[in-house]
């Protein structure tokens, strides 16, 4: 087999085809993908796509084949999938539905106001292949791969007044979000060069104002899919065009290392240079801001500009500089203003204390908001648990110090991977042992003193049950470098829900209005003076809260 190494897969000829059965036109259509991050193969020959484990294995049994043309490759095998098939509930959804173009154009153009994408010519919308309901009047975006609807999203607006734009609804079919990209079918081969933007819209608005080739990511900038890279092998320059917030540049340049720096150009995200959809309703001139792009920089050098345009840009986003907030655990908001990526947090507290289920509420919370190496580069994901440090090392060793150079190691190992993959690693690491009557502190974890200092954030589980007649259980901030805020934020268990969770405030009812008679005899509304406010009935509720507030205080 002939190896090619392209910008983010190794790429090949089906190993089914002879040397001499094909030509170069066909070729072009038979290539085999391997990605060379994590061996995830696509054949177009074959249209299977799957692990490299599978690959290897068929391609072992392919070379025992006499007649390789008439093998049945990944027969019976359930986790190698279809590279390209089409979808019969997305092909009926756009079926049903006509083009903009035609429509009538107040009718058009009263469906594109609804969405408040009026600024967008049917015709591209056409091109695009967009369609609608005149009925319902929701509009439907398909994802196509050589002619095949392999996906559809569903626009429904959703309108309070007639003359307000409404809020847009997401449906697709089918429901798991697709892996290709939007777009792609409109561009000839021969385009090298092609504009990667975070939704449709943008997409179609890049391609209005300045004619160049234009795709959207399928999920947004919350995700690459590794299945969408082989299909963007063949541009040389791919230009990433998100928006102007912090999310949206972080993701920006985790793509670019996805889909190969070398390629990628990147426009940086300023208040004069927004999205393409918000710049084209603001009357700025998209090929200005187009010829902007600038290549990826090297990791170890910055320009001054550069600089100072991304710090004014976190200080006009603070509260997305933060990081993503809890809903749960509102006190941590407080303490540690909210959940980066990058940073590594060691959390500790005593056996039986109920570590692993705050972990995994902890981390529940953040995902109800939007091998390691390998999960981050396929799923994008930004948070990993380790629990703990003690189990994952095990027992090797014969001398403590072999045990404390092991984990000082491992340390050493998550603080460059979550800085390197830009990723939040939390990891669990039993204290050492203390005497009951006494709290834990940072200098109570286990091992050498480089897990906290390596660490952006320490917290500890504290545990006074049994030390105190109100004892009660609390996390403890106790190193937070993000910007040095200290604390705690008790903690309540739900024997219902088995959770931390906070408890819900009491649903406040409406009292019945009183009535008095005035001088005629009327029942008229009393006025203020006349009303005597309810007295709530203190209960026990109420007096834990009080006691916990009172014990906060002690600590």
């Amino acid at each position: 087999m002939r190896l090619e190494h392209g910008h983010t897969c190794i790429i090949s000829q089906c190993p089914k085809l002879t040397r001499g059965g094909t030509n170069a036109a066909t070729a072009k259509s038979d290539l085999l993908y391997i990605n060379s991050t994590s061996g995830h193969f696509a054949c177009q020959h074959c249209n299977k796509q799957g692990k490299w484990p599978d690959l290897k294995d068929n391609l072992l049994l392919l070379t025992s084949q006499k007649r390789r043309s008439m093998f049945q490759c990944f027969k019976d095998l359930d986790s190698v999938k279809p590279y390209i098939t089409e979808v019969p509930q997305a092909k009926e959804l756009y079926t049903s539905c006509v083009p903009l173009g035609a429509l009538q154009e107040d009718v058009a153009l009263r469906i594109l106001e609804n969405f408040g994408y009026e600024l967008i010519k049917t015709s591209v919308l056409d091109k695009y292949g967009v369609r609608c309901d005149p009925k319902l009047g929701f509009l439907v975006l398909p994802v196509m791969v050589n002619g095949q609807v392999v996906s559809v999203k569903k626009l429904t607006c959703h309108s309070q007044s007639p003359d307000a734009v409404g809020s847009v609804r997401e449906t697709f079919t089918p429901r798991a979000a697709p892996t290709n990209v939007f777009g792609l079918d409109t561009i000839p081969a021969t385009v090298k060069e092609v504009v990667l933007c975070s939704n449709e819209i943008d997409a179609m608005s890049v391609y209005q104002e300045t004619k160049k080739p234009a795709i959207s990511l399928p999920r947004g900038f919350s995700s690459l899919p590794q299945e969408a890279l082989p299909s963007l092998e063949r541009f040389k320059t791919i230009v990433l065009w998100f928006g102007d917030d912090i999310r949206a540049w972080e993701s920006a340049k985790l793509f670019a290392k996805k889909l190969n720096s070398k390629r990628c150009h990147i426009i940086r995200p300023s208040i004069y240079e927004p999205g393409p959809f918000t710049a084209l309703t603001q009357g700025l001139r998209l090929s200005s801001i187009l010829v902007k792009s600038r290549p990826i920089a090297h990791e170890s050098i910055v320009s001054f500009s550069h600089l100072r345009q991304e710090i004014l840009s976190q200080l006009m986003h603070t509260e997305q500089v933060a990081g993503v907030k809890w809903k749960r655990f509102v006190t941590l908001n407080k303490l540690l203003k909210g959940h980066r990526r990058g940073e590594l947090t060691v959390f500790t507290g005593p056996t039986g204390s109920g570590k692993t289920t705050f972990m995994s509420e902890y981390s529940l919370d953040l995902c109800l908001q939007g091998a390691m190496s390998h999960a981050v580069y396929v799923h994008d994901i930004a948070h990993v648990i380790v629990d703990n440090l003690q189990f994952m090392m095990g027992v090797g060793g014969s001398e403590w110090t072999d045990r404390f150079m092991k984990q000082d190691a491992m340390i050493a190992a998550f603080r460059k991977f979550a800085t390197n993959m830009n990723c939040h690693v939390s990891l669990v690491i039993h204290p050492r042992k203390e005497k009951e009557s006494e709290d834990l502190t940072t200098a109570s974890v286990f091992g050498t003193a480089k897990a906290t200092q390596e660490a952006d954030n320490v917290l500890i589980l504290q545990d006074r049950r049994l030390t105190s007649v109100r004892g009660r259980k609390y996390i403890q901030v106790t190193k937070n470098r993000f910007d040095g805020e200290l604390g705690l934020m008790l903690l309540k268990f739900d024997k219902e829900s088995l959770s931390f969770a906070a408890a819900k405030d009491k649903e406040k009812t409406t009292p019945k209005k009183s009535y008095v008679e005035d001088e005629e005899g009327k029942g008229v509304e009393p006025k203020s003076d006349q009303v005597k406010e309810p007295v709530e009935e203190e209960n026990d509720e109420d007096e834990n809260d009080e006691e916990m507030k009172e014990e906060e205080d002690e600590l």
